[in-house]
């Protein structure tokens, strides 16, 4: 699968409309996406504060999420049966944003681990420094293998493969 609608989406909400909420709303709006129940917020987020929407394409079904602070990020997430052929289109988005502000982009290294229930996650990123040399956002691809058991509202989206989530995520750095 490419990661063309996926990066696109991932730009719109993560890299040009988020943190501006009105604007995260509008575009949620206009793309006809769903507010997340609390429920959703809770298994997606966890404990941690924040909202969000499901999208519905012609070729997917996305949960946009948006973390409130401390940790403040903005995540868009789909199933798929076994991950993305690549991810050029993330890292153009990624390096564009990080052109229009002036920043300095570094990798960090990747992880990875296994959660007690037996989900297997890759994580890959990169940490934006400003003109002033701080921090200022970091950028990530999550990716975690269901090993054919995803979760029953997204077996369809995983059908065919063994059920990988893709998640790209921007995350705002708290000022030190």
């Amino acid at each position: 699968m490419p990661d063309d609608e996926l990066s696109s989406l991932y730009a719109a909400f993560c890299l040009q409309a988020f943190p501006d909420e009105s604007a995260l709303s509008a575009l949620a709006g206009q793309k006809g996406a769903v507010a997340l129940t609390p429920a959703e917020v809770t298994a997606l987020l966890h404990q941690d504060p924040g909202h969000g929407w499901q999208l519905r394409t012609a070729t997917g079904h996305y949960q946009i999420t948006i973390e409130n602070p401390p940790f403040h990020t903005c995540a868009i997430r789909r199933m798929t049966p076994s991950g993305v052929a690549g991810v050029q289109n993330y890292i153009a988005a990624v390096n564009a944003y990080v052109g229009a502000h002036n920043g300095k982009l570094a990798n960090i290294a990747p992880q990875k681990g296994t959660l007690p229930n037996g989900i297997s996650l890759s994580m890959y990123g990169s940490s934006m420094t400003g003109p002033d040399g701080a921090a200022t956002d970091t950028f990530g691809v999550v990716l975690s293998n269901y090993h054919s058991h995803p979760p029953a509202n997204l077996a369809e989206e995983a059908a065919g493969g063994v059920g990988v989530e893709v998640r790209l995520v921007h995350q705002l750095v708290a000022k030190q």
